[in-house]
């Protein structure tokens, strides 16, 4: 598969690839017509790939789908896919949301740091998922803070699910009577 080409959006003579290079055109000495190509070596700046074009700071991957898929739509952020942010080829950059880009994408990708991988997280997802499920079979938050060892609101969080997000719903627990009285 070739590497294709095309003009960087709003840049004189910056070019942007399909696998996330970017280069610009110039003149050998500036005062000779011939025209080539000189790579542009990406900036180390968080994250991100970025590189500076005409004394701005742009994000490759911006500019990856802004020549290949158009403008930004309104609301949405370039997301990358499972290859990590590293990678803006055209295969893995696309616009999303950023609910998705923090949500679903992290899981996907490994990198969710929610739960037992937070690195302030007191429990593990076992000792949490108990503490939800001992709350919805009606023990109380200030019991369940007490045994755990954990402050009353860290315990109200994860019991009413504003944290500790990933964990399955408890377990509707029904009882049977010994006898139903209505019965026959």
């Amino acid at each position: 598969m070739q590497e294709e080409w095309k003009a960087v959006v709003g840049a004189k003579d910056f070019e942007v690839s399909d696998l996330g290079n970017v280069r610009v055109w110039r003149t050998k000495d500036g005062k000779h017509p011939a025209m080539y190509p000189r790579a542009i070596e990406p900036v180390p700046s968080g994250d991100y790939r970025r590189v500076n074009i005409n004394k701005i700071m742009r994000r490759i991957g911006h500019l990856v789908l802004e020549a290949f898929v158009g403008p930004r739509p309104i609301g949405m952020v370039c997301c990358h896919g499972p290859n990590g942010q590293q990678d803006d080829s055209l295969t893995n950059v696309s616009w999303g949301t950023q609910s998705k880009n923090l949500g679903e994408d992290k899981i996907r990708d490994g990198t969710d740091r929610s739960g037992e991988k937070h690195h302030y997280s007191r429990y593990t997802d076992e000792q949490a998922q108990q503490i939800v499920d001992r709350h919805f079979a009606g023990e109380s938050i200030a019991l369940l803070s007490k045994e755990y060892g954990g402050k009353y609101e860290t315990i109200w969080y994860m019991v009413k699910r504003k944290t500790w997000k990933h964990l399955r719903d408890p377990a509707i627990v029904t009882t049977t009577p010994a006898f139903d009285m209505f019965a026959d």
